[in-house]
């Protein structure tokens, strides 16, 4: 009788291995020239600006740049996250591990041959890879959103109403301060969780309520009003 199963067991291990990569996936990134129309004025979004993938975005000028590059990175985001999720359950781990046993079974008579020598470590690193996957899809949604909060934050602001220019610095440090944390987390393959110390402050902050009061007549009234609400956003990804 002739022993297959070294041959069954290097077609599984090699197989196994062949869709493994040990890496975090870098973290996709937008760029202007991809996103938005040249000379538009306003800034507007290209149709197909999805299937870009840049170095970053012009830092904005106003409510209305904040408000669209809070919803362009939302997007993105919210994009990588189902690509990610669909290549999950493409390859679904317990699918494809349990096909290769029931290949490894058929031909040699016996499943156990699957574990032995490179075939465990081959089995362990696929679930380590689907892990990765896992979890770095989930930090893109989180990332989407947190965009998904300030741009309905700075949505809110009424039209021609705008931040002091201290006020719009503060609420740009919260765009990047998303998406260094969702760099941070990338690479170091781990759930992005709040900073609970940081959305306690964002939370117990006064936030001044107008009655009706125009606050036209000060910008530091948009300030007051609507930076603790992106804080928050911020603090909770």
């Amino acid at each position: 009788m002739v022993n297959i199963s070294r041959p069954c067991l290097i077609i599984a291990t090699s197989f196994i291995a062949g869709c493994v990569s040990p890496y975090p996936q870098p973290v996709a990134r937008v760029s202007e020239a991809d996103a938005v129309l040249e000379n538009s004025s306003p800034r507007t979004l290209r149709p197909d600006w999805q299937k870009k993938n840049g170095s970053g975005l012009a830092t904005p000028k106003n409510v209305a740049d904040l408000r669209l590059n809070a919803g362009i990175y939302r997007d993105f985001y919210l994009t990588q996250y189902r690509n990610l999720t669909n290549t999950m359950n493409a390859g679904d781990g317990g699918k494809v591990i349990g096909g290769l046993l029931g290949v490894a079974g058929a031909l040699s008579g016996s499943k156990a041959m699957v574990y032995q020598g490179g075939g465990l470590a081959g089995v362990s690193a696929f679930y380590t890879d689907h892990y990765q996957i896992k979890v770095q899809s989930e930090n893109y949604l989180k990332a989407s959103d947190a965009m998904r909060c300030i741009e309905r934050v700075v949505s809110e602001i009424p039209d021609g109403l705008e931040f002091t220019a201290a006020g719009l610095r503060v609420a740009i440090i919260g765009l990047d301060d998303v998406t260094a944390k969702l760099e941070q987390a990338q690479k170091s393959i781990v759930i992005a969780e709040p900073n609970f110390d940081r959305l306690k402050k964002a939370l117990t902050k006064n936030v001044p309520e107008f009655n009706g009061r125009n606050m036209a007549n000060d910008p530091r009234d948009i300030d007051d009003s609507y930076l603790p609400l992106i804080e928050q956003c911020v603090s909770k990804f």
